[in-house]
């Protein structure tokens, strides 16, 4: 099968599907931000592909279709594709069990009370994101010490294998897909609610941390704004006030906050 392939490093794991099984790649598309196709990049230089990284225009998808590709597949993949009507399957993954959580970034609401639609989903693409009928999905189970890095690998690694089932009959998978009735939106989180806020409770803080992960929470420290890619929340009387410096070395500082301190190795700053 030809196909075109639009993702980033998150689901790389099922570009690595069609080349194991020896479909014919004919476009790779990623979204050109630093820091989430390097791996895409580098397995498609290997193959020796081309990798767009511009909009993907409709007289390109046209043109691939003419070519005779038959699949589009799209993974965390941040544009519209236009889809040329002779494409015979247009496909996308999506990070939640639809219809429940369209939207770009369900992850963060998954350790923050909507475990229950923790899972992946297979669905059509469709003129809106995340409303094309749904194909196929599985659900992906959230423990108390889940945080959104560790759902991220979670569903790396169940990809693959939604991926070969909805291969291994794609034509009944795709045929009786099933139109989405209902559901929610989920908007990106305000950028208040990723505030490393020394006035929080450490508990506060803690969920906070493990709510966003490496996409990070930020601070203002010393008249400065950073990006902090990690950190820990501690509790501890230090009977100062929040915000303080409390104690630095060449890779770590700590800031008190309002009933403990909050450890930063700096490798994790991110000035802004």
């Amino acid at each position: 099968m030809k196909l075109a392939y639009f993702g980033n490093d998150m689901f790389s794991s099922c570009f690595d599907v069609f080349v194991e099984r020896g479909h014919q790649i004919c476009a790779v598309y990623v979204n050109p931000i630093e820091g989430i196709a390097e791996n895409m990049l580098a397995k498609a230089t290997r193959l020796g592909l081309t990798v767009r990284t511009g909009l993907p225009l409709p007289e390109e998808m046209k043109a691939l279709v003419d070519e005779g590709v038959t699949l589009f597949f799209s993974a965390e993949y941040q544009h519209k594709i236009p889809t040329p009507s002779g494409l015979r399957y247009g496909v996308n993954l999506h990070t939640s069990l639809l219809p429940e959580g369209r939207g770009a970034t369900p992850l963060p609401y998954f350790t923050h009370g909507q475990h229950q639609h923790s899972g992946l989903t297979l669905h059509k693409l469709a003129t809106q994101f995340d409303c094309g009928d749904i194909i196929i999905n599985t659900a992906i189970g959230v423990e108390e010490h889940d945080t959104l890095n560790s759902l991220m690998v979670k569903m790396h690694l169940q990809a693959p294998e939604l991926l070969e089932q909805f291969l291994r009959d794609i034509d009944f998978y795709y045929t009786n897909a099933q139109p989405q009735m209902g559901g929610s939106y989920w908007p990106v989180p305000d950028i208040t609610e990723r505030l490393l806020d020394p006035d929080l409770t450490t508990v506060e803080l803690q969920q906070r941390i493990k709510r966003f992960g490496h996409f990070g929470l930020f601070l203002k420290f010393e008249d400065r704004f950073w990006r902090v890619i990690h950190a820990e929340a501690v509790p501890y009387d230090a009977e100062k006030k929040p915000g303080e410096l409390l104690f630095e070395l060449s890779e770590m500082l700590a800031i008190s906050n309002r009933d403990g301190f909050i450890c930063i190795p700096k490798y994790c700053l991110v000035e802004l």
